[in-house]
């Protein structure tokens, strides 16, 4: 199997938007990451706003804003965009991460703790009983269609989860069939 890890370093520099790009634990993990990748001899893509599928995304998101002032809703979509990407490239297996999940044991490759199997999506997942933010209701009507579009049944308690896009592992296939879906 064939291993790649994504992120982003962050877009915008814009205050009060959520960008992380001049942050000291930003320039931090800027360096730990590829260091990390270095060791375990995992190939690194960073998607930033010039990658093809981000200026797509960006196109269709917050119009009124110039890439430097987009928000952080925004950025976040760039775990899509890394997708995407993967889709088309060579490798089997795929992490993304955001620069905010910090890998704290170096000697340990993550592709070995998991047992990537077809149509699952491994990600971390925080629970809530019920949210007034918008944003969250937002995640949960699209959680919701996506569920109904593949056949998974539509729960109280599964749309009571806050699914984090901060880490993201998945596999070939399942990365083809989400693009699928997204399209």
């Amino acid at each position: 199997m064939s291993n790649i890890i994504y992120t982003s370093y962050g877009f915008g520099t814009s205050e009060g938007y959520g960008q992380y790009e001049n942050t000291d634990w930003a320039a931090v993990q800027r360096k730990k990451l590829p260091d990390y990748c270095d060791t375990h001899s995992i190939p690194l893509r960073v998607i930033d706003e010039n990658h093809h599928w981000m200026k797509k995304i960006f196109n269709c998101v917050e119009r009124d804003r110039e890439i430097k002032a987009k928000t952080h809703a925004a950025y976040t979509l760039s775990a899509i965009a890394a997708i995407f990407d993967f889709c088309d490239s060579d490798f089997d297996q795929f992490y993304w991460l955001h620069l905010d999940m910090a890998i704290n044991y170096d000697n340990i490759n993550v592709f070995d703790l998991l047992d990537i199997q077809d149509n699952q999506i491994y990600t971390a997942v925080l629970t809530f009983e019920q949210s007034n933010a918008e944003w969250d209701q937002t995640k949960q009507k699209w959680l919701k269609s996506v569920m109904q579009q593949i056949g998974i049944p539509v729960s109280k308690k599964s749309l009571q989860a806050n699914v984090n896009a901060s880490l993201i592992f998945m596999n070939k296939k399942t990365a083809i069939q989400l693009r699928e879906i997204v399209e």
